[in-house]
């Protein structure tokens, strides 16, 4: 079986070298690594170029003009040859045995996707978590990805740090929003995956580092950028209105109005906020709701709410 790694980048030159150094200590040596930098990031098509003239791998530099990452995984997605694409950002260091684990869960032909841990920082504690990326029955997204659990599971949503999938099922979202990381596009790969009657896989022990590296844009860490949420509610929105029957999209707007999740309140949480002056809920609260509006209305004018799909996944309890 074929192995492609795919490898996004933006102004991080020195984390994708580290990344880069990662890959090509694997136990089982990938048969292409495909790197996409923006045709702009002088440095880093510089350090890319320098690496691969001492690499024994087969290193691909691909270029792009268009900002966002769903432009650059596009970019490289079309150029992969391998049968499984591996991605992981530029900010990641994989563990020596990141690729042979993975490739191990694809002798399962209903396995369409397999991902692991990415350990924040390096500290890789105990694992903690009991259930890892579920898209609950009402429409919760429950990641977890960096905690870990205590073993392999099947999941709904893997992280995009540490992702891989058959090739040919592999197809990005051409509504998202956003310039820069562009969040939850990983989300609807997985849930599409999903919707097609293919398994993903966790497993905590394919791990990858992941050094959280500044963004450039207005998708910030840990910050609250009204536009930033606003993308982030209708990017989920809208893909839950387009892969899930009308009936579960139905709840999950319900949920997501009422009640909410972390990093996206709903009206529930809001007034709760309220009550404790809790300022970062607050804030969100108004970027949040008008991104699902927003991704309300975009489905009823283009239909895609309404889209017949031959299989449904079922939620996870």
């Amino acid at each position: 079986m074929h192995v492609s790694v795919v490898i996004p980048s933006y102004q991080r030159p020195h984390r994708l070298l580290s990344c880069l150094d990662g890959v090509e200590k694997q136990d089982r040596l990938p048969d292409e690594v495909i790197v996409v930098c923006r045709s702009t990031d002088i440095d880093s098509i510089a350090t890319v170029e320098q690496w691969r003239t001492e690499s024994r791998l087969s290193v691909f530099l691909l270029l792009v003009d268009a900002p966002g990452q769903i432009a650059a995984l596009r970019k490289g997605l079309a150029a992969v040859r391998g049968d499984v694409v591996v991605f992981t950002d530029d900010d990641t260091v994989p563990a020596p045995d990141w690729i042979q684990r993975i490739l191990g869960y694809y002798n399962d032909p209903s396995v369409g996707g397999v991902g692991g841990r990415d350990i924040i920082n390096g500290l890789d504690a105990p694992s903690q978590a009991r259930r890892v990326g579920v898209l609950t029955w009402y429409g919760k997204l429950i990641g977890n990805h960096h905690l870990g659990c205590l073993t392999a599971q099947d999941v709904d949503v893997l992280k995009g740090a540490n992702a891989s999938f058959r090739t040919s099922l592999v197809s990005f979202p051409d509504f998202f929003r956003g310039e820069g990381a562009e969040v939850h596009n990983e989300v609807y790969v997985c849930l599409r995956v999903r919707q097609m009657g293919y398994r993903l896989i966790y497993d905590p022990e394919i791990k990858v580092d992941h050094y959280p590296a500044p963004r450039f844009d207005v998708d910030q860490r840990d910050s609250v950028v009204p536009l930033a949420l606003r993308n982030a509610s209708f990017n989920f929105t809208a893909t839950v209105m387009v892969l899930l029957p009308r009936s579960k999209g139905l709840i999950r707007l319900i949920f997501g109005g009422f009640v909410g999740h972390k990093g996206a309140p709903g009206l529930l949480r809001f007034l709760m906020a309220l009550l404790r002056c809790e300022k970062t809920v607050l804030a969100e609260f108004i970027p949040t709701q008008i991104g699902q509006m927003e991704a309300i209305i975009y489905s009823l004018r283009t239909n895609r709410g309404r889209k017949q799909h031959t299989r449904v996944f079922s939620f996870r309890n």
